[in-house]
């Protein structure tokens, strides 16, 4: 997500555009870091560290929004985003603990006693979705590669090669509102019967 706005140190001819997202992304849209003496070039040492912390966060089962901003001339007219959005400022990320309910371990553990199969569709990133899983019991020690896969790698498969790997997979990291909804559609497609709970509009379509 990205958002112009006018910042009052500035020329009324400049703007600031504000970024939030996926730390990974928006670090890979950055090439400078504010530190306490400034502004400074990104380095490579810098950004392996950044993305250390980040997976101790992520293994915890912690959802992480990363930062990031840059001076722009005032825009005009429409604008593509990817145009604007890159050489940023990147300011840090947050780690954020959404603590599982005390309810959902036991559901998930009836639902899979009764046969029911039980998916976790989610936009957060793979370490995280997984450690999730693995605390409401969905994810097992025998588990593989095979029972996760990302949004943009599902994106890429055929529909005859995803119908392929729908039914073993237990997690679905990095979800888009469409992969969701193909999701259902390949299951249904197969003689599945989907019940789907969600709490934002990027569940909707699903």
């Amino acid at each position: 997500m990205a958002t112009i706005g006018h910042s009052s140190n500035v020329a009324v001819t400049d703007q600031h555009i504000h970024v939030k997202g996926a730390p990974e992304i928006v670090l890979g849209r950055c090439s400078t870091i504010l530190t306490d003496k400034g502004i400074q070039l990104l380095d490579s040492t810098q950004k392996s560290e950044i993305e250390k912390r980040l997976k101790e966060y992520q293994a915890r089962g912690m959802r992480t929004l990363g930062f990031g901003y840059k001076q722009i001339t005032k825009l005009k007219g429409d604008v593509e985003v990817d145009s604007v959005v890159k050489d940023l400022v990147w300011l840090g990320f947050f780690a954020i603990a959404d603590s599982i309910r005390p309810e959902v371990p036991a559901a998930i553990k009836e639902c899979r006693k009764a046969r029911v199969g039980v998916k976790v569709v989610t936009g957060d990133n793979a370490e995280t979705a997984k450690e999730i899983a693995r605390q409401i019991g969905l994810w097992e020690d025998s588990d593989t590669s095979e029972n996760m896969i990302t949004g943009p790698e599902f994106g890429k498969l055929s529909d005859e090669q995803a119908k392929q790997v729908v039914k073993k997979i237990k997690v679905v990291a990095r979800a888009r509102p469409m992969d969701k909804l193909r999701l259902v559609k390949l299951l249904q497609e197969q003689g599945e019967v989907v019940a789907v709970t969600g709490d934002g509009t990027n569940d909707a379509p699903a």
